[in-house]
């Protein structure tokens, strides 16, 4: 049945319909479709062009920082959406936009009270209440989630994100059958995106994974992966870690200055996506003189500004050019005040991108007394884990199993040469060794940073600090064997893997304790 709601939702994606002209009509149409078929950078070059001629236009505000939402980039994102608002400040939709936007970045205060303004704006918007309902779901609030979702459970009509809720919600309260049938009437609906539905297939892939219903589960993420639509880009194909691996030779790191600013505060932890690494830095961010600053990209930033600052262009990361040591001096002082902008005090902060496995040469110029954990997992369940995931920033590898392999296979070469090449102190932490002896692993982290041992990071899934990653929920509950060995119960759909990684997959288990 065609519902009200429906009606509401795809048309706050239009809306205002007022144009100048039949161009701009037709233009901000073709734009808006692009958008929702996925071909984000076609549709923002369409909204760039209209924007100079409506700069007024709520509507195109609207959608032109939802495209910027979909791209990563969140700080262009926020200034559409918060044009949006200066227009029509009375308008619930902008103030949702916005709070979607804070509550992917983690900043939870803003986004409640988006949504708190949203709901006060226009009561009768159920999208609004489901909002905040996932909100309060991701910070670990789960039966106040409930509560407030619970009556329009009871109206029993499709409302845009209730689905979600009821995925999450599902697990701790019972409610497989009703968020499975929410979920399967969302993704019939015809009017979503291919990335609504991907979304929506993302979640029922996990809802039936912890049924057990192990077949149905893969089907759906491999119609989440295929509806993404989503190429590997150029930066993350194997002729780039060729190329990084031909750059920093021992030859050339013995030619290039080491910052000044000798400080332990920085730890990184890196490694593969959903390896482990907001384990580990919830276990230590537990710890009374250490704070977790979570996924920050400020070493891409820094690689590509001393490229453009050497004469070059790209990234460090593959060439070299002009580095000099006022560059890495300051570059090094940049990124320490950041970090301290996070915690004044404490003694070590941690930054868990993942990905700065691959400018481990960079940052042993910036810091060359850093501590370095790096995650490990098993490479089939670290790969599937990684399709699985409705990741929130395009890791393009990730919506094809070859690609996973591929990339998974680069990421060992790398990681390899750097510990050829590189005098630093790396910590290889398995996530296997983790679940079999938490203690003893988390005592070995902590020494390994160089602090005292506190009991409370075996207490890490008390800790108020909430996480954005894909773990968010595991993090706030103790360590658990369920996840170990987790390909095995995807064995018949998982041959593209097993055989691209195969001798990598052999030495692993080969040199595993558990």
């Amino acid at each position: 049945m065609l519902r009200t709601l429906v009606a509401a939702f795809l048309q706050s994606s239009r809306l205002p319909r007022m144009f100048e002209n039949a161009q701009n009509e037709k233009d901000y149409e073709r734009g808006r479709r692009l958008h929702l078929d996925g071909h984000h950078e076609d549709a923002l070059a369409i909204f760039a062009k209209l924007s100079k001629r409506m700069p007024r236009h709520v509507g195109l505000c609207v959608l032109t920082g939802r495209v910027y939402k979909e791209l990563g980039q969140y700080d262009a994102a926020r200034v559409n959406f918060n044009a949006a608002i200066k227009l029509r400040p009375k308008d619930a939709r902008c103030h949702w936009e916005k709070g979607r936007l804070e509550s992917l970045l983690g900043n939870f205060e803003q986004a409640h009270a988006c949504f708190d303004e949203a709901i006060a704006l226009d009561p009768s918007d159920a999208r609004f209440v489901a909002a905040k309902g996932q909100l309060l779901v991701i910070e670990g609030r789960g039966q106040e989630a409930l509560d407030l979702v619970r009556p329009l459970l009871e109206e029993g009509e499709y409302i845009p994100g209730l689905p979600g809720v009821l995925a999450r919600l599902a697990p701790k309260f019972g409610l497989f059958e009703e968020a499975e049938s929410a979920l399967q009437e969302a993704i019939e609906d015809q009017d979503l995106s291919n990335t609504g539905v991907a979304g929506h297939c993302f979640q029922l892939g996990a809802l039936l994974d912890k049924k057990g219903d192990y077949d149905r589960a893969f089907e759906a993420y491999e119609r989440a992966n295929t509806l993404k639509g989503v190429t590997v880009s150029e930066d993350e194909a194997p002729e780039v870690t060729d190329r990084a691996i031909a750059a920093w030779t021992p030859e050339r790191l013995a030619e290039l200055p080491r910052a000044r600013l000798k400080t332990e505060v920085p730890v990184f932890i890196l490694g593969m996506a959903r390896s482990g690494t907001s384990l580990v830095e919830q276990i230590l961010s537990s710890h009374p003189d250490a704070h977790g600053a979570g996924e920050r990209e400020w070493i891409t930033e820094i690689s590509g500004a001393l490229q453009r600052a050497g004469g070059g262009a790209g990234s460090v990361l593959t060439e070299l050019g002009a580095i000099d040591q006022s560059a890495i001096d300051k570059a090094a002082r940049d990124y320490l005040k950041r970090l301290r902008n996070e915690a004044r005090s404490a003694k070590r902060i941690t930054d868990k991108m993942p990905y700065n496995f691959r400018f481990l040469g960079l940052i042993s110029l910036l810091f060359p007394k850093a501590k370095i954990i790096h995650c490990m997992r098993h490479p089939l369940d670290t790969s599937l884990s990684c399709y699985f995931i409705n990741f929130a920033t395009l890791n393009r590898y990730s919506y094809k199993l070859e690609s996973i392999a591929s990339f998974y296979r680069d990421y060992v070469r790398l990681m390899n040469h750097w510990k050829d090449v590189l005098d630093m102190d790396i910590l290889d932490v398995r996530y296997e060794d983790m679940v079999a002896d938490q203690e003893a692993m988390s005592r070995r982290i902590v020494d390994h940073i160089g602090l005292e041992w506190s009991d409370e990071c075996l207490r890490f899934y008390e800790s108020k600090r909430v996480t954005i990653t894909a773990s968010n929920e595991q993090v706030r509950q103790p360590i658990y064997r369920s996840s170990m060995r987790r390909h095995e119960k995807y064995e018949a759909h998982i041959a593209v893997l097993r055989e691209a990684l195969a001798d990598i997959v052999a030495e692993y288990e080969a040199t595993s304790a558990v």
